[in-house]
């Protein structure tokens, strides 16, 4: 009789239920970065916590990052670079990262009229934080390329499937 100890199965466990459901992992992570955001809205944590926003702009530069690569390269048709892995999570990551970020903005600048700030104020601290929010959103996709390449076995796609370069 053998015993399954808890880090023995976070280490198989985990790898194989990844491996057999991609999508259904995708959505665990969704939940958990929806669940720390609302969380955090609740809790005032990102007021409260000055890391707290830099751990959500990576976990969500990971998720996104992870998805994109997962329908780009998944398929085990295409042929693909290192190269390109970490071209695609570098674009991915700004390119969205850079979308959310006019939409935080957006809303701060809503915030800002409806409580009567001045606009230059709100905007003076806002840049730091987008490129902040910027920085971990690339770095979480470069975790991704990281994680999506270094896969000893099939997450998503054969190793035979890598071409260097």
């Amino acid at each position: 009789m053998s015993s399954l100890s808890l880090p023995a199965f976070f280490r198989s466990g985990l790898k194989d239920f990844i491996s057999y459901s991609p999508l259904l992992f995708f959505f665990i992570l969704f939940r958990l970065i929806f669940t720390l955001n609302s969380l955090a809205f609740i809790h005032l944590w990102y007021w409260r916590i000055w890391w707290f926003d830099l751990l959500m702009h990576l976990l969500g530069g990971f998720w996104i990052t992870l998805i994109f690569l997962y329908f780009l390269y998944g398929s085990n048709k295409y042929y693909f670079s290192i190269k390109s892995v970490f071209l695609w999570a570098i674009f991915i990551s700004l390119a969205i990262g850079g979308i959310w970020e006019i939409f935080e903005i957006s809303f701060d600048q809503f915030l800002a009229a409806q409580f009567g700030f001045r606009s230059p104020d709100i905007l003076s601290l806002g840049w730091r934080d987008t490129l902040s929010d910027l920085l971990f959103d690339f770095l979480g996709g470069l975790l991704t390329a990281f994680y999506f390449l270094n896969r000893k076995k099939n997450l998503f796609f054969s190793l035979k499937s890598i071409k260097l370069f």
